[in-house]
């Protein structure tokens, strides 16, 4: 079977800034003819790693002048580890990268390699106005997405009025305990924390993470998102560490009868195949009548962590209470669709600019 004289490949399709292998195999007969390989990386790209590369240079362009020999196979080859620099605003982009074989005898060859970055991008859309009126029961704040492009996200809402921030994100874990703070707080003092029965693959994390929640630390930060009153967060610092091992093996106990309950809300982060909310957001503000304009913030990552432009809207809120500009009301904010008829769903065999 004859051998081509050479073959250049890389993956099908990467996000911003991954991680793409560029791998380039000469046939044996070829390489005593070969003065060098050029491969003019373009400037969106930065040089990662090579790969079975004896010499290269760059200046401007990489000149490989040096590969290390196979023995067992009918070519040799090399590689090149490239990523791009920034996300493209292009949802889908294909970049040829030549890659020239210079021979000795003068003459030269010119493949080409062919990178697919692919991004994500949302859209939100909210109402333009939400009317207060009666009590605060029932009222949330509507939101629609628009997913375009390629890429699992993970998003986050922020609102503001006046430039201050008045939403406030809650993770399950934060969730969890602050649902179970009532119960743990009527532990028996005398019960030792060994004689809870729990399983081991979960206790050691939970013990960890409620080291964390019973800290000054972590009774600061709920006190100061409003989660925590002060009555709760005063018990809690007079605990002794005997009693916070306690409230531990409580929580652990706890999590027994609830963990299918929090797993299942944990879950309804997940809004599609391709979006993940990174917390619920409540709004926590005092309405000035007649109204008040919010700015609400979409911000969004990718799953490389790669955070692009966030989106903004403006809502008006309408107070139409009958004490209006009274205590701060509580606006919970809920996905209501969203829309991924933009979604490219195949990305490796999809045809860019069809």
């Amino acid at each position: 079977m004859q051998v081509a004289k050479f073959d250049i490949t890389c993956r099908r399709w990467a996000l911003p800034r991954e991680e793409i292998p560029l791998h380039v195999e000469i046939n044996n007969d070829l390489v005593p003819r070969l003065k060098h390989v050029e491969i003019d990386l373009p400037a969106c790209f930065r040089v990662v790693d090579t790969i079975n590369v004896r010499k290269c240079s760059s200046s401007g362009r990489i000149v490989v002048s040096g590969i290390k020999k196979s023995r067992h196979r009918d070519y040799d080859y090399f590689g090149i580890v490239i990523a791009t620099r920034e996300p493209f605003d292009e949802l889908a982009r294909e970049i040829p990268i030549p890659v020239t074989f210079r021979y000795l005898d003068g003459t030269a060859e010119t493949g080409y390699a062919r990178a697919r970055i692919f991004r994500p991008l949302l859209d939100l859309e909210v109402p333009g106005s939400v009317t207060l009126a009666g009590g605060s029961d029932g009222i949330c704040l509507p939101i629609r997405l628009k997913y375009s492009g390629f890429g699992e996200v993970t998003l986050r809402v922020e609102c503001r009025i006046g430039g201050a921030v008045v939403s406030a994100g809650t993770s399950a874990l934060d969730e969890a305990f602050l649902r179970l703070i009532g119960e743990s707080m009527a532990f028996d003092g005398g019960r030792p924390a060994d004689e809870v029965i729990t399983n081991g693959d979960y206790a050691e994390p939970i013990a960890k993470a409620m080291g964390e929640f019973l800290s000054d630390a972590g009774i600061q930060r709920l006190l100061a998102e409003g989660r925590l009153d002060d009555e709760h967060a005063g018990m809690l610092r007079r605990m002794s560490e005997e009693e916070k091992r306690n409230v531990a093996g409580v929580f652990r106990e706890a999590m027994k009868s609830h963990l299918a309950r929090f797993t299942s809300e944990s879950f309804s982060r997940y809004l599609s195949r391709n979006c993940r909310l990174e917390s619920t957001t409540t709004v926590l503000a005092q309405i000035r009548p007649p109204a008040t304009k919010m700015d609400v913030r979409l911000r969004y990552k990718d799953a490389l962590g790669n955070e692009y432009d966030p989106v903004e809207r403006t809502v008006e809120l309408i107070d139409k209470r009958e004490s209006p500009g009274g205590a701060a009301v509580e606006i919970p904010l809920k996905v209501v669709g969203i829309d991924e008829s933009a979604a490219y769903w195949n990305a490796e065999d999809m045809v860019i600019g069809s």
